[in-house]
């Protein structure tokens, strides 16, 4: 079954709003030369959402799912991807044909967060094709205006998928020699975050104030990667 999952956002409610024959929205006009079995739309607008989903059924075959994503702070990156991320696996692995299930998504609309986290949940979470709008106007066709994300391995973006499967929740936080290093939660979410970014080259910046720990962390970030075996030059 081919699936496309896709947050509901501003510019395709506008397409509800009379003549629509110019601008549909980017969610319509993708719909226009790429087929789906079903439709899984994220939005945090019932009624809206109801009435678009009315609107789109009368443009496509496919089935559509609406799919309540409860945020208080739509710009809240956290927020926004823990939530998706639930929704969007519960739905998807949860199909009785979720074995064969062909997953696409389109980053094209909702917030800047939301987008974001459609892409992380597609290139580590559940992995699939992911598809962006350009908005090249001297494209007149519209299927040309669509490219498709093709994310770099190198990125192991699986790493950023284990938040809830932290060791770091709960309990006093020890690193590979068995020192305490923090009893505090947000000290705990440093750390957390640390040892995601640990496994990946991308360079680190630490900041802070004489006697935050800075080194400690440091420390810490090096035993954590795959350069655990060399020596730390500070």
């Amino acid at each position: 079954m081919a699936t496309l999952i896709s947050w509901l956002g501003d510019n395709d409610l506008n397409a509800l709003k009379g003549d629509s024959s110019q601008d549909i929205g980017a969610l319509a006009e993708f719909l226009t030369f790429k087929h789906f079995s079903r439709i899984i739309i994220l939005h945090t607008r019932k009624a809206s959402a109801a009435q678009y989903a009315r609107w789109l059924g009368g443009r496509t075959n496919a089935i559509i799912q609406l799919a309540e994503i409860p945020l208080t702070r739509p710009h809240d990156f956290d927020m926004v991807y823990d939530r998706a991320r639930d929704t969007v696996l519960r739905m998807v692995l949860g199909s009785e044909n979720h074995s064969h299930e062909d997953v696409s998504y389109l980053l094209s609309s909702g917030t800047k967060a939301m987008s974001s986290a459609l892409l992380l949940i597609g290139c580590s979470d559940l992995t699939g094709k992911i598809y962006f709008n350009w908005l090249d106007k001297d494209q007149e066709d519209p299927e040309n205006r669509y490219v498709r994300i093709k994310w770099p391995e190198r990125f192991s973006l699986s790493l950023f998928a284990t938040r809830s499967q932290s060791s770091y929740d709960s309990g006093i936080l020890i690193d590979s020699e068995g020192r305490e290093l923090s009893r505090c939660p947000a000290m705990k979410l440093v750390y957390e975050r640390g040892r995601r970014i640990a496994q990946t080259d991308y360079p680190v910046l630490i900041h802070g104030e004489t006697g935050t720990g800075k080194e400690i962390l440091a420390n810490y970030l090096v035993n954590e990667s795959a350069r655990s075996s060399d020596p730390l030059v500070i």
